[in-house]
């Protein structure tokens, strides 16, 4: 049986994978993230992870975790497209 908190972390994850998946799939539809991008995204996951281990965690700690988790993943992927690492969907890749 999942405690209270295990049961909003969860409503938090998927919260937070719907609008992941709405970004990537935006963003990047033609082209695919390099190995350095998924390496920091890992980075992310793990700092996520061992953050919502910590109890008792409240909603809004929960929530607020969530937010900087998918800020910080966004973050990953516009920087890596600003630089040239990416290109937007709708246009050649940056040379």
């Amino acid at each position: 049986m999942s405690s209270l908190t295990d049961q909003k972390i969860e409503s938090g994850i998927e919260k937070a994978w719907g609008e992941l998946e709405t970004f990537y799939d935006r963003i990047f539809v033609k082209v695919k993230p390099t190995e350095e991008m998924w390496a920091e995204i890992l980075v992310l996951e793990e700092v996520l992870v061992t953050a919502l281990k910590e109890r008792p965690l409240t909603s809004m700690q929960i929530r607020a975790l969530m937010v900087n988790h998918t800020k910080t993943f966004k973050k990953v992927f516009l920087d890596a497209k600003e630089s040239g690492g990416v290109a937007e969907r709708s246009r050649a890749p940056v040379s």
